[in-house]
């Protein structure tokens, strides 16, 4: 990566293998979701460039693993030292690749560096070779023969993976004859339960946030929101109220709020979700507004009298569609979320919040 004070030029990053910034034949093209075009090809590694990097991995370890604590930590936080100085530019370039707003994105980095101060933990490409000692990082980018190539490598011993069920599967048998310890953040579908006492025009901001933050692709978002049945229309009217004050947009121009789905297989599939719910009888109830493209961008959509079977409820949708549903007392509301692939007989999650969303930080218990 080459950096500079003019954010609109960018040079593209290079592979980082033992300490050096190397190159490849191939090339990736990677996308403006806003644009839909290419805005940089950044070198994709082989089986030489894995091979090499797994070797370096293996090598530095030991080393680095002898180390003492605080001089790990003091690699870790001159890294959290180099970011911050360039966090305008790492946020430019998330924003191009990912498309959120400029502003969310600087908060997002930010973000990661409070946990990197707390775990001792980040990575980040050419930036990294600077601070730690040659070997301990490396970065390759490819296509997905790289990714099976990884995850059966005998050199690597922990993979750590979010994404589909599917991919999850393929990749733990791949792992097995090498016995590689896992780590997998597979497709869920968050629920949201607000109970009757709620006063929907103070929460609905929260609300709105808390399951289409990030135009709808956050992990642990909410992406079916469970509202008592005589509540569901005064909380309708409020999610719509905070729902039309959102400008849907370019994330490098000022004034966005949300930006657009970050690829378009995904965008097609929000659209064919949203399609098929709406002709086996939802409603859509606020229909927002959006650049008509050539970006992958898709106004917010409110749903009610969506069905469990749907697809937009039984599935994770990841964009800015949320189905608002019902239920009739408390047992109800514990029991209707579970009616999906992904539940239980019982609400019974790895994680509860209350009066928020994903509240985690660094300095949790």
């Amino acid at each position: 990566m080459t950096t500079t004070g003019n954010l609109s030029a960018i040079t593209a990053p290079g592979l980082t293998i033992g300490g050096d910034i190397v190159t490849a034949t191939g090339r990736t093209e990677v996308i403006n979701p806003a644009t839909a075009q290419p805005f940089v090809a950044v070198p994709a590694a082989g089986p030489a460039e894995l091979q090499t990097a797994a070797q370096a991995a293996h090598g530095a370890a030991p080393s680095w693993r002898a180390l003492p604590l605080a001089e790990r930590q003091e690699h870790v936080l001159r890294l959290v030292a180099v970011i911050r100085e360039h966090k305008a530019e790492l946020a430019h370039l998330l924003t191009l690749e990912q498309g959120k707003p400029l502003a969310k994105a600087r908060g997002e980095i930010e973000a990661g560096l409070r946990y990197c101060e707390r775990y001792a933990a980040m990575d980040l490409g050419e930036l990294a070779q600077v601070v730690l000692p040659p070997g301990v990082l490396q970065v390759l980018a490819g296509g997905d023969d790289l990714g099976r190539a990884i995850t059966s490598h005998p050199l690597i011993g922990k993979i750590s993976f979010t994404g589909s069920v599917a991919t999850g599967r393929a990749i733990m048998a791949s792992s097995a004859p090498t016995l590689k310890r896992l780590t997998l953040e597979l497709g869920g579908n968050d629920a949201g339960i607000v109970l009757d006492d709620v006063d929907p025009a103070a929460f609905a901001e929260d609300l709105y946030w808390g399951g289409l933050s990030n135009c709808g692709q956050v992990c642990a978002g909410l992406k079916r929101l469970f509202v008592p049945e005589p509540l569901a229309p005064k909380l309708e009217e409020a999610l719509a109220a905070v729902a039309a004050t959102v400008v849907v947009g370019d994330g490098t121009d000022e004034g966005v709020d949300m930006g657009p789905i970050q690829n378009k297989p995904q965008f097609e599939r929000v659209r064919s979700l949203l399609a098929a719910a709406e002709q086996a009888g939802a409603e859509v109830c606020f229909r927002g507004e959006a650049p008509a493209g050539p970006g992958y961008f898709h106004p917010v959509a409110l749903v009610r009298n969506a069905a469990d079977a749907m697809g937009l409820v039984a599935e994770e949708q990841f964009g800015p569609v949320l189905p608002i549903l019902t239920y009739r007392d408390l047992d109800d509301a514990r029991i209707a979320p579970c009616r999906s692939p992904a539940g239980s007989r019982r609400v019974r999650s790895g994680s509860t919040s209350i009066r928020c969303s994903h509240p985690t930080c660094p300095s949790a218990a």
